[in-house]
C-alpha cells in the first residue's frame, strides 16, 4: 500500500510479501518468500545462523553469537 509503518513488535508477523521489516528488539526469521515472526535478539553464545539474529555488537561465526570487533587479551593501556 505504499504506507510507511513502524517496527514490527516481537511475535508480530515478518518476510514473505511483508518484506523483510525491521523487528522492534529482534530479528525475523522468515525471508523474501517465506513469511516468518519477529525473535527476540539471540544473547552472545547462542547458536545461529545468520548476523541477523544475534544481538547488538555480536555476530554470528562459527555457528554462534559471538562479539564483535577485537578482543583485548590481557591489560591494555592507553596513554
Amino acid at each position: 500500500t505504499n504506507t510507511c509503518v513502524g517496527p514490527v513488535p516481537l511475535g508480530g508477523d515478518c518476510g514473505g510479501q511483508n518484506g523483510l521489516s525491521d523487528c522492534d528488539f529482534g530479528y525475523c526469521d522468515g525471508n523474501f518468500t517465506t513469511p516468518g515472526k519477529c525473535r527476540p535478539f539471540k544473547d552472545a553464545g547462542a547458536a545461529c545462523e545468520s548476523y541477523d539474529e544475534c544481538g547488538p555488537s555480536l555476530g554470528c561465526s562459527d555457528g554462534v553469537c559471538k562479539r564483535s570487533g577485537f578482543e583485548c587479551r590481557g591489560p591494555f593501556l592507553f596513554e
